[in-house]
């Protein structure tokens, strides 16, 4: 049994495997970049604390899930060097945790950053009516009966249909 490292050492363990799986995977790099022009773009709207808060979340959560999916195909690759079903499946499954994950962050920066982005580019335009940036930010909102697709037409819980927030 190998004796306990100290907390430095496990910093430096766990900052090397960062760096060798951004070295090595075009996706983790794909999202680091993503994340900068987040960064870059919330801090240029001025989004609030609360804002700041769920967006940093949302791509940590990204970036770790990323860097567990190639943990998993690490070691996947490692115990079945040959094609296995198995061993397929649990990589598909990895990478769908990674993608369930991603489209969520996507829909949560949306709803931050779309609005106050849009009125930036009217304001700089000139170009967009109100109402057609309402209807352009109308992708996905959180109503009374949950999370609602716009003018989707169908039936709520409560027998009403669907409306965005916005436009109504």
């Amino acid at each position: 049994m190998r004796p306990p490292i100290s907390f430095l050492q496990s910093l430096y363990v766990a900052l090397r495997g960062v760096r060798e799986a951004v070295r090595h995977e075009r996706n983790l790099r794909t999202h680091f970049v993503v994340s900068i022009g987040v960064i870059l773009l919330a801090a240029w709207l001025n989004v609030s604390r609360l804002e700041w808060a769920v967006l940093i979340l949302c791509m940590g959560n990204v970036v770790a899930v990323e860097l567990l999916n190639t943990a998993v195909e690490t070691v996947v690759d490692l115990v079945s060097p040959e094609h296995h079903f198995l061993a397929g499946k649990a990589k598909d499954i990895a990478a769908g945790a990674v993608l369930t994950l991603t489209i969520m962050s996507i829909i949560l920066g949306l709803m931050i950053l779309g609005p106050p982005l849009m009125e930036r580019i009217q304001e700089v335009t000139g170009l967009v009516s109100q109402h057609s940036l309402q209807q352009t930010m109308c992708c996905v909102t959180i109503g009374e009966s949950g999370f609602n697709l716009i003018d989707s037409g169908l039936p709520s819980p409560a027998g009403n249909f669907f409306r965005c927030t916005l436009c109504s």
